[in-house]
Order: C-alpha cells, then structure tokens, then sequence
C-alpha cells in the first residue's frame, strides 16, 4: 500500500527535468562534499552561486539514457534543446536555447575554453563524447559581466576527466538505427609531476530521417532517396602536470572529425578540427592566485547540400491530381501534369551548393584572484581572434526530359567572402560578505568588439567591408540572503551582450537566379544585440528535501534575426527588399536577410524539487514556464509581435525516478512532458505536445565490470520537435533508440 501511495504520488510531481544541483554520487548528499564552480571565474562553492546554478555529476551523467551531450543536456531546467539529436541536423543551423532566448545566447565552453564552431557560433557537440567527461556546470542567467560575448542567457562549462594513476577504461554499445559507441582511455603516470590520459572514442549511426513523410512528399520517399549517417571520430592527449607546490598547469591536444550525410549520398557535411590547449595555475600566496589559459583551434568544413529533382508524369488515371506547383516538374522543363505522393517518380539527386570553409581561431586568458575575510577579488582580460573564408558554388538542376538527363547542372551563383573577428574584454568582480548572512557580488566588464578584412563576392561582385570597431559595458549586481542554515533567497540585475557571427554578417548562400527561394544574404553592418535581465529566487534545502524557484525577466535588444522578404514585402521590409536585391545584384523575387530591428523579451518560473524518500530512492521533479516573444518587428506578418515564439514551448516538466534496487543494480527512470507550441512565430503551424518515457539499468558484475541498457523514447512517441524561431519546417523527435552496452576498468 505504501508502494502503490509513493507511486501516486511521484506522478503529480509533473516538471522539467533533473539533474538538480550538486548530487554527487547516487543518493549522496550535497552536505558529504564541496562542490566548486569554475564557471565563477572565483571558484565559488555551489552554494554561494548568487544566479540558478546546476552540477551533474559524474554518476549523474553515466545514469542518463543520452547517447550525446546536447541530449542530456535537454533535461537540465531551463536548457531549451530539439529532441532530434545533433546529428540528424546540418551543423550550421544546430540551436541552443536557455530560457527561451536563442541563437547562441549561451557560452559554452570545456575546460573554461568556448567550444563554439569559431564561423557559425553553433557548438561543437561532436567534438565533446560523454565518456570523457567528469562533471558539468551549467549556470543560468546573464554571464557577461564575466565572460563577455555569447554569454547573455548563461554559461556551461564541461570539466574533462583527469589523470590519475596507470588505469584505463574501455566501453562499448549498441542499438538499433545501426548506432554504435566505443571509447577506450587510459591513463600514464609518467612520475609525480606528469600525468596523461590519452583516449579515443568513435560514434556512428544512421539516425533518422528528421522532417516527415507528408512535408518530404511521398514520392521521394517512395523512390527509396532518402539516406542519412553520421561517423564522428575523437582522439585526445590530456596531460596533467605539477610545475612546484604552488604551480599547476596543463596541456590538451585533439583532432576531431564528424562526417555526416544528410537526405542522400550527396549531402555531405565534413568537418576536421585539431585544437590545442594550455594552462598554469600558480598560488601567489595564501589568499591569492593567477590562472592563464591559451588555445587554438582550426577548422576545415567541407560542405555539400544536395537535393533531388523529378520530372512530372501524365497521370490520367485520378490517382492523385493535387493541382499544386508544389508537385510540377523540378527539373527545368514543363509538363501539363502532376506528381502526387501516390505516384511512384525517378530522383535525380545532384549537389546544389557546395563550400569549403578553412577557420581558426586563438584565444586567451588571464585571471587573477584575491580572498580576504569578507570576501573575493577577482580581475582577468579575455581575448579571442577568429579569421574565414567560405568559397561558395551554387548550382542550378538538370535539365529532364521525358526522364531523360539532357542538360547537367550549372553554376548559377558564385559567393566569396572573408572577414576576421577579434574580442578584448577586460573585468572586475568583488564578492563582499560583511556579515555571514548577507553577500553581494558586483560585476563590472568591458568588451571591444573589431570586424575587419570583410569582403563579400557575389558572382565576382566585390563588395568590401568597412572595417569597424564597437563597445560593450556590462555590468552586474547580485544579492543573497541566508535566512537560515536551511533557506536563502537571492537577486540579480546585469546587462549583456551578442556580438553576430561571422556567418551572419559575411556568409550569403543559396541560389539568386530568378525563381529561386533559397537564398540567404548576410548583414555586415549587423549591430551586437544587448540584453537586460533581472531575476529573484529562493534555494531550500534539508537532509531529504531540495527546493529552488526562480523568477527571471530577459529584454534583448537589436536581436538578430533572419526574415523572409519577397517582391510582396510592405513597409520597412520591402524597402530592404528592394536595397538589398539592388546592392547584390539578386535576381531571386524572395530570400532571406539577417536584421538587427528586432526586439523581445522572455520571462518564466523555474521550479525544481529533489527528495530523498529513501535512503536508496530519489524522485526529482522540476518545472519551467517559458514566455518568450517579439516587444518590436519590421515584419508583422511572418514575425508578428506578442505571440509566442516559435520552438518555444510554454510548459515543460520532467519527473525522475532514481532507484538503487540492490548494491549491484540500480536503475533511473525520466518521464518528459512538452506543451503544445508553434514551429513559427507566425503561429502558421502546430507542434502538438507530447510526453516519452526514458530510462537505463545498471548492473555491477564486479568493481571492474558494469552493464547497461539505455532506452530513449520507450514507448515510440512521435511528436515533433522544437526548430529556429522562424522554421515551419517541422522536426520529428527521436524515436525509440535501446542501447546495449559494457564497461570495463583496467
């Protein structure tokens, strides 16, 4: 009876996921260590974070059923992620959302180093397996007065496994959608001072095909075109090395490589990284210290997008006759006639576009911090150099004629375009504490923003680019109230800033040939966008039961944003219809065009709960109300203001069920629940909510030995998933993946 009470009552504790802060070790509690967050920048101890802050755990992270870091990333409230994994996605428009806001909004990094994609401020999933990490920090709310650009919604940083001794690990998986993980890492203790985990980990899969049948069109399906693979390949030297007693530093060294194939065999997505790090951390005195970092990363993407043409067919026999362009010929010559999804037609795939896109960059930073009795200084600069080039062919289709190829593609748009981004930002923060229950955090920043060397070529147009050189201040304030052992309430007010990409100032792509609708132009004179945010929360906790609930406000101003503009555009849209269409020479009667007029706001609850009903049972239960949409909009029609913006649902919530069942086999169940939002913000679409059911079993044969079963989406839901703010392309949601796996310690 007591059973059947518990589980009544585990289900009305309806939320968004998880991972609450700090748990180190199942059933462990918080109290039983220190949990210390380098994502302070001070080495803050968790429970003196004045923002919402969450630590998963090592443990935490082996229990998740996710296969890939942006998939448990999904479960930590307040993380805004698709359920289609990034490797179903084209790595130039994967999006990370933090409390509704997106387009790289949150600074990423591993090891205090970004590992955003250096051109397109996407992040760089593939290059971080889940086998090497050891904990992850993810802290909400305004960064900037921190770390500067890309930090405005807030940070996460990843801590990489470290050496320690001579032992090693090997595991392995495997499921269905021919999905495959190996890892295998061992560690070399040279001598006391040097320490190297050197490790090697490959993922593989066909995935899924993302966008449905009846959006695709039957026919291509029907014609047996539809292909999609994803190989990433990782191999890293960590080394771990002690300079004196008071002096520590590192070195990292990785290359990395993701292949992808999206739609078919043609659409290729290549990229090479090789990346290297260092760092030294030296105790000054007793109270004070320095860190410095240095990194360099290089990028070569080889990108083919492909397609398919199909020429139209007589159908007479009533079949389907749909009477829509959608469904005539695609490849260049006119039939009287349609093709409908019931009527079976010949593909023909060809490349149209095609990029190679070599990128770097090098950064650095230096910190400095000093404790006194009531409280910490802390003093750095930060500098990032990023330079790309992106050479672009765009290709018309074939030419078909009764079935038959009688004209290959042809070059119809060419695009050259380079530019080089440099960030300097300079920062102060003082933590004061003058009595025990009360402490203030100010933070003051000061970033410099430089674009030079731009260029854009369109079919050998040259248009240069102006150099040009802004400024951000970003300061911020913080407050905590601990009103007991138990209880604390804290606040916060800061202000932050997003510098654009250089994929959004410097890189058009697509097809300008008349009758294309594919195009995209980029905007160099894109100006950072600027937020303002406050927020106020209370932490509770005892020895059984954890509570947080925060309240945040987020305006973000001179946002971003990707518009549609046709030959039918009014008002300010159509005057940069016409401008744009002008400067570049584009004959296409409708692209898209990045613009900073934009602004919104985005304002919620997080919840989030965690009880210990047992000392071997846990049931986590977190919810977050999301409401996030356009204050100001120069396209009122596709891009209306006050409505929800699309990808953003307005309720989510997560119950987890963490159970230690006997000394060797535990088990952690997750159930999510989605609302119903809109694919765009023009409300044109509905994405229904869902709810999916994950899990994995744990079984300890031995102290070296652990099997696992990983089961995501048990029950085969199908839904659909968030996209850009602006997609109308629907995205279905993973469907049931079961992953049958082994760890071995050596």
């Amino acid at each position: 009876m007591k059973k059947n009470k518990l589980i009544a009552l585990s289900g009305i504790l309806f939320s968004i996921n998880s991972w609450s802060q700090g748990n180190a070790a199942l059933l462990e509690k918080q109290d039983d260590f220190e949990v210390t967050i380098t994502a302070s920048r001070s080495q803050a101890k968790l429970e003196s974070m004045p923002v919402s802050t969450t630590y998963i755990t090592k443990e935490e992270i082996e229990k998740s059923p996710a296969t890939t870091l942006d998939q448990l990333l999904r479960m930590v409230p307040g993380v805004n992620l698709s359920g289609a994994p990034f490797y179903t996605s084209d790595p130039t428009g994967t999006s990370l959302k933090m409390r509704g806001l997106a387009n790289a909004k949150v600074l990423v990094m591993l090891d205090g180093v970004p590992i955003h994609d250096p051109f397109y401020s996407t992040i760089q999933w593939f290059k971080v397996p889940l086998s090497s990490i050891d904990h992850i920090e993810v802290v909400r709310g305004g960064g900037s007065s921190l770390w500067g650009n890309l930090a405005v919604a807030g940070v996460i940083n990843i801590i990489s496994k470290k050496p320690e001794g001579n032992g090693g690990e090997i595991s392995a998986s495997a499921g269905n959608m021919s999905t495959s993980n190996f890892a295998i890492a061992k560690n070399i203790e040279v001598d006391d001072n040097i320490k190297l985990r050197i490790s090697a980990d490959y993922f593989n899969t066909d995935g899924y095909t993302p966008t449905p049948v009846w959006f695709n069109g039957s026919y291509k399906l029907s014609a047996g075109q539809g292909t999609n693979s994803d190989n990433q390949v990782n191999f890293r030297v960590d080394s771990a090395i002690k300079i004196s007693d008071d002096t520590s530093g590192f070195v990292k060294v990785a290359i990395h490589q993701q292949n992808q194939y999206l739609t078919n065999y043609l659409g290729q997505n290549l990229q090479q990284t090789f990346d290297i790090s260092g760092g030294i951390t030296s105790k000054l005195s007793d109270t004070s210290a320095i860190d410095a970092k240095l990194w360099y990363q290089n990028v070569i993407f080889n990108k083919n997008n492909s397609t398919g043409c199909w020429p139209g067919i007589n159908t007479t026999n009533g079949i389907y006759s749909p009477n829509n362009a959608t469904y005539n010929s695609k490849c260049g010559t006119s039939f009287s006639s349609n093709i409908g999804p019931s009527v079976s037609a010949p593909i023909y795939q060809y490349v149209s576009q095609t990029d190679y896109q070599p990128y770097s960059e090098i950064g650095s930073s230096l910190v400095y911090t000093n404790r006194y009795s009531q409280g910490t200084s802390t003093v750095g600069i930060d500098s990032r150099r990023i330079s790309a080039t992106d050479s672009q062919f765009n290709y018309n289709a074939p030419t078909v004629a009764t079935g038959v190829v009688t004209a290959l593609p042809t070059i119809n748009t060419y695009i050259y375009s380079q530019a080089t981004q440099q960030f300097i930002g300079v920062f102060y923060e003082q933590k004061y504490r003058p009595i025990d229950v009360f402490e203030a955090t100010l933070g003051l920043r000061l970033d410099s923003w430089t674009n030079s060397n731009g260029s854009i070529s369109i079919n050998n147009s040259v248009n240069a680019q102006a150099d040009q050189t802004q400024y951000s201040f970003d300061p911020s304030l913080s407050l905590k109230y601990y009103a007991s052992d138990d209880w604390s309430v804290r606040s916060s007010i800061y202000k932050g800033f997003r510098a654009p990409g250089l994929n959004n100032m410097y890189r058009s792509y697509g097809s300008t040939a008349t009758g294309s609708t594919t195009a995209s132009i980029s905007n160099p004179n894109l100006s950072p966008e600027t937020l303002y945010g406050w927020e106020i929360g209370t932490d509770y906790k005892t020895s059984n039961l954890e509570l947080s609930l925060t309240y945040y406000n987020l305006i973000v101003q001179n946002m971003n944003y990707s518009m549609a503009l046709s030959n039918t555009s009014t008002g300010i849209a159509g005057q940069y219809y016409n401008t744009v269409k002008s400067l570049y020479g584009i004959s296409a009667t409708s692209f898209s065009y990045y613009s900073d007029l934009f602004d919104s706001r985005s304002n919620g609850i997080e919840l989030g709960t965690k009880w210990y009903v047992a000392p071997n049972l846990k049931l986590i239960a977190n919810y977050m109300y999301t409401n996030a949409y356009l204050t100001s909009t120069i396209d009122p029609v596709k891009n209306p203001a006050f409505t929800q913006l699309g990808g953003v649902s307005p309720n989510v919530g997560i119950l987890g069920v963490d159970w230690q069942i006997t000394p060797k086999l535990s088990t952690y169940w997750q159930f999510r629940a989605v609302s119903q939002a809109y694919l765009d913000t023009a409300q044109t679409t509905i994405m229904p909510g869902y709810a999916t059911v994950d899990f994995n079993v744990m079984y300890r044969v031995d102290n070296k030995t652990t099997l696992t079963a990983n089961v995501i989406n048990l029950f085969n839901q199908g839904y659909y998933t968030d996209g850009g703010s602006s997609s109308t392309t629907p995205t279905i949601g993973m469907p049931v993946l079961v992953m049958l796996g082994a760890k071995y310690s050596f």
